[in-house]
């Protein structure tokens, strides 16, 4: 397993692209402004072929879904992190044999954000993920 820790910049007001030379994979990051102070994060990712990214594994200690982390306290995910599509289970030997949720291909998650006081003028944070193969 291997963790992938990507850093993100996203213009609040512009399409934003942003790849990491060292990691298997490379992000395309847009933010929408829906309201004031709300902002929808799309971030989109090809998943290489033979590896597969985790998803949400609530029964499996440290192994956590993808999550975004921002360098910012004034700004909170407002919902909980969607994917483009359902998991597929696979059963996995790293965790004794138990079955996890996994996306392999194109993906896309949504994470909804809330900015409260001051709005940047860009959003920085990280995308964090795990990969197996």
């Amino acid at each position: 397993m291997k963790k992938i820790i990507v850093p993100v910049v996203l213009l609040l007001t512009a399409l934003v692209s942003f790849g990491q030379t060292d990691s298997l994979l490379k992000w395309q990051v847009t933010a929408i402004r829906t309201t004031d102070s709300s902002y929808q994060i799309n971030a989109t990712t090809v998943v290489p072929e033979a590896w597969h990214l985790y998803g949400a594994n609530p029964t499996i200690d440290g192994l956590e879904s993808v999550q975004l982390k921002y360098d910012y306290e004034n700004v909170q995910n407002a919902l909980p992190l969607s994917f483009s599509k359902q998991p597929q289970q696979e059963t996995d030997a790293i965790f004794e044999n138990k079955k996890v949720n996994i996306y392999t291909g194109n993906i896309s998650i949504t994470q909804d954000v809330k900015i409260s006081g001051l709005i940047p003028a860009q959003l920085k944070g990280t995308i964090t993920g795990y990969l197996g193969k």
